[in-house]
């Protein structure tokens, strides 16, 4: 993985991070090193957690570098979130549910803004081994198409997520995501879902439909959606790259002007010894030894100001630098519980979020009897 720049930013010990904070990352990433994105996808497949209690939907990338041997393998899916959503992004997505969405079991749950997350997966290629493979995108180039990049993904996740930004527990769930984003990809770049058996359709709890595909005119609105998201965070990375481009040429005009002061410094130091020499050579020998005997004593105190401002600089440089190390450590640290903090929000969330569609599933099911 320490191959792998665009794997980089989850970090050793890092294993998921919501889409948008993905993006930021990696955009950074290529502003900084000036480089472009290189990861493929070659399969996308789309799981379900048959014997967990949520049944679970989420899709697994089969990642591929062209100067990296091997594969990782990468999981894209929607949790319920921890935050209460914003009015206006609430006002805006309760249009959209009771023109496209609606469903009245979602009634029982309260809205949440969703965490649509990718995941690194260390060594395995699923979630849990017993999640079955409901169907599979197949990627790799050929005549009519070439791989997706990973970084194209993020950015459709991105238009998802932005879309569609409410987790509702019978609508905008996980379902909804893993089936939109494979019609995204297959929109995109003329890929096909092609389904593991035909009888078993993704989007179900059970026997019971929880959500459908969305129709080819939500499909073009999505990926129009997209062209704008990828316009907007290329320009944002070029906009960085000159930026740090400008910081870099103005560190250079301040080398160089410092080393012509220190070239002119140094040559009239240089310019007075000689001249004393040649003074010293026409005197007389008792002048000549008065004449060493001051240039020495005035060179001395000169270099000893140089030296002692050549030192007080360095302290204040390594004063800085320790400054901005201890900074860093602090933000890590900080990062770290922010993490642990996250990774305990989520599972319990993931144990509050199983007993509600529980809940739900009985409920429904005794409206139907």
């Amino acid at each position: 993985m320490t191959d792998l720049p665009e794997l980089w930013v989850f970090g050793q010990d890092k294993d998921d991070m919501h889409i948008g904070i993905y993006l930021h990352l990696v955009s950074e990433h290529f502003a900084v090193t000036g480089s472009d994105p290189t990861i493929c996808i070659d399969t996308i497949q789309f799981f379900k957690q048959k014997t967990h209690a949520s049944q679970h939907e989420y899709v697994v990338l089969k990642l591929s570098s062209p100067t990296v041997p091997g594969h990782q393998h990468m999981v894209f899916h929607r949790m319920p979130g921890s935050q209460t959503p914003p009015r206006a992004t609430l006002r805006q997505s309760a249009k959209a549910v009771a023109t496209s969405e609606s469903n009245s079991c979602d009634s029982l749950s309260p809205p949440t803004l969703a965490d649509d997350k990718l995941i690194l997966l260390r060594g395995r290629t699923q979630l849990d081994p017993s999640d079955e493979v409901m169907g599979t995108i197949d990627c790799r180039a050929d005549k009519d198409h070439r791989p997706p990049l990973l970084f194209e993904f993020a950015l459709l996740g991105k238009a998802l997520n932005a879309d569609k930004a409410i987790y509702r527990l019978l609508s905008t769930n996980c379902y909804y995501v893993a089936i939109t984003i494979c019609q995204l990809v297959d929109g995109k770049f003329g890929t096909q879902l092609v389904l593991t058996d035909p009888q078993k359709v993704p989007g179900k709890y059970g026997k019971i439909p929880i959500v459908t595909p969305m129709s080819r005119n939500t499909v073009r609105g999505l990926l129009e959606d997209y062209k704008g998201i990828e316009k907007e965070v290329w320009e944002k990375i070029n906009a960085r790259k000159e930026e740090l481009q400008a910081k870099a040429d103005a560190l250079r005009a301040e080398g160089k002007a410092e080393g012509k002061v220190e070239g002119k410094a140094e040559g009239k130091v240089e310019g007075r010894v000689e001249g004393r020499v040649e003074g010293r050579a026409e005197g007389r020998a008792e002048g000549r030894a008065e004449g060493r005997a001051e240039e020495r004593a005035g060179f001395e105190v000169e270099m000893q100001a140089v030296r002692a401002e050549a030192r007080a600089e360095a302290r204040a440089k390594d004063a800085e630098l320790e400054e901005a190390r201890a900074e860093a450590r602090a933000r890590e640290a900080e990062l770290e519980a922010v993490r642990a903090e996250a990774r305990a929000e989520a599972r319990a969330r993931d144990a509050e979020w199983q007993e509600k569609m529980d809940k739900v599933m009985r409920d429904a099911e005794g409206r139907r009897g």
